[in-house]
């Protein structure tokens, strides 16, 4: 079970991931990776309007984008490591 934690910008992840993210926990870790949801789509490989879409709850964040964005959160990836792959 994914377990997600909103505290202000701070979001902590437990690296078990079986329900996808909301929105309100997808602009908290971009918060907490300090990336506007321009930068977030540049970085995941999608376009600024489904990062927007993804930001207002109009669309479902796919589990890989909850995962990635997730260890970027816990501090396993970096985005710096994510540009590179």
């Amino acid at each position: 079970m994914q377990r997600w934690s909103t505290l202000g910008t701070r979001v902590s992840a437990v690296v078990i991931y079986d329900q996808h993210m909301t929105a309100k926990q997808f602009c908290a870790a971009l918060a907490a990776l300090k990336l506007s949801q321009v930068e977030a789509a540049n970085l995941l490989g999608i376009t600024d309007r489904t990062a927007r879409r993804y930001a207002a709850g109009d669309a479902e964040i796919p589990l890989p984008t909850a995962k990635l964005l997730g260890l970027a959160v816990a501090g396993k990836l970096s985005v710096t490591d994510i540009k590179k792959a």
